[in-house]
């Protein structure tokens, strides 16, 4: 996602919200890489599944929550974003 400067100078603790996003994409990128029975489901599994596994396999689930977290946030910014600049612009149809 670009930022949009203007909304970034209101809003600036959304360039944090998008660092922590990549990095955690990142690290989700990797952690698969790593471990690729994470991307199976563990607990069916018959054979024997070393711990790393499974803390890889919360990790990433834990990781997608946070995304998911980071991305309501993001979006409730941007309505409030979207709210505060459609009420300047009904104010200032009001004084035409």
């Amino acid at each position: 996602m670009t930022l949009d400067p203007q909304i970034l100078r209101r809003r600036p603790q959304l360039a944090t919200v998008e660092v922590l996003t990549s990095v955690l994409e990142t690290t989700l990128v990797a952690l698969c890489a790593a471990h690729p029975l994470i991307e199976l489901d563990l607990k069916t599994r018959t054979d024997p599944v070393l711990p790393i596994d499974h803390l890889a396999d919360r990790a990433v689930e834990q990781a997608i929550q946070l995304l998911d977290a980071l991305d309501r946030y993001r979006l409730a910014q941007y309505d409030l974003e979207h709210a505060r600049h459609a009420s300047s612009q009904a104010r200032e149809e009001d004084i035409f």
